[in-house]
């Protein structure tokens, strides 16, 4: 007698309707990120995931929202405004901290103030780490978790 396969997390497939095989979604995938250089060819709806690759904003809305960044699977939302380009701009060659984050605050208002985005969630990190496990660090870049300093006791 067969087996029955889990259900898997995150398909809409029908009872009986074979998963794609890796080329085929490769290929998939590919065309979907193909389709998403100009705003014509581009879906209606996307998402966006982004995790902080350096401890920056520019990293998060610089890369989201500036419409230099066209065509990229951060900026797909083709969000094109001459104030929040020249905000990111000063913003990037301020060297003041101080003023800094204030245009990168100010650039987060535009963005919800003009709703670019609808932000659905927010993942919080949620991690289970054993008594006898030393030398965990939490860090902000990625995805929070650096393995080689870690060890048991």
């Amino acid at each position: 007698m067969a087996v029955p396969r889990p259900r898997e997390f995150g398909t809409c497939r029908p009872r009986g309707v074979q998963r794609p095989s890796r080329h085929q979604a490769n290929a998939k995938r590919a065309s979907r990120a193909a389709s998403a250089k100009s705003p014509e060819t581009a879906g209606d709806l996307t998402i966006h995931w982004v995790s902080s690759y350096y401890p920056d904003p520019d990293n998060w809305i610089g890369q989201m929202y500036d419409s230099q960044n066209w065509g990229s699977w951060k900026a797909l939302s083709y969000y094109k405004s001459e104030a929040m380009d020249k905000v990111l701009a000063e913003a990037r060659q301020e060297t003041s901290q101080q003023k800094r984050d204030a245009l990168y605050q100010r650039a987060s208002r535009m963005a919800v103030d003009e709703a670019i985005d609808v932000y659905i969630y927010n993942t919080v990190l949620q991690r289970g780490i054993s008594k006898r496990l030393r030398g965990y660090q939490y860090c902000p870049v990625g995805d929070g978790l650096e393995i080689w300093p870690l060890y048991f006791a």
